[in-house]
């Protein structure tokens, strides 16, 4: 089964994940949580956007689960120059994940506006659910694409409060 990981740019937005990192520590043990039970479920093959985030850190557990569990990890970015803006210690962890995912796609060359939305409305029709680890309230466009789709929606609600 085919499994998309939709999450978006707002629930970072200000936060560098090395730092969120350190305020939530629990956040990489729940989403590692909840990609086990994904698997377990029989998701084999899973697409993200490598978005700075909740995209970006399951992409990375999932490679990290890849030699003990058959798994494939798809990347789909949204424009070329994604990560040219983030630390190096990201930046490192984004190309890594590049070069080990089964296939890697880019969308667009530069920016523009609806890139994201695009991008995901892509993984969504490519999968046969879709993962929503967001704030309360968020990814509601993308949500209602995967229902009009009828896609298998698993939603993970993520309190970042203090």
């Amino acid at each position: 089964m085919n499994c998309a990981i939709i999450s978006n740019i707002q629930l970072y937005s200000g936060v560098r994940i090395d730092r969120l990192e350190k305020t939530h520590p629990e956040l990489r043990d729940l989403l590692h949580t909840e990609l086990e039970a994904l698997i377990t479920e029989g998701c084999t093959c899973f697409y993200t956007n490598g978005e700075y985030g909740v995209p970006l850190l399951c992409a990375e557990l999932l490679s990290q689960m890849q030699p003990h569990r058959n798994i494939t990890l798809h990347m789909v970015f949204p424009f070329e120059e994604q990560a040219n803006d983030w630390s190096e210690r990201v930046r490192e962890i984004f190309f890594t994940l590049h070069c080990h995912a089964e296939d890697s796609e880019i969308h667009f060359t530069h920016y523009r506006p609806d890139c994201y939305a695009l991008t995901d409305r892509y993984l969504i029709e490519c999968s046969d659910m879709v993962f929503i680890p967001s704030l309360p309230g968020s990814c509601q466009d993308a949500e209602r694409y995967a229902c009009s789709l009828r896609k298998r929606i698993r939603r993970l609600t993520i309190d970042l409060r203090p």
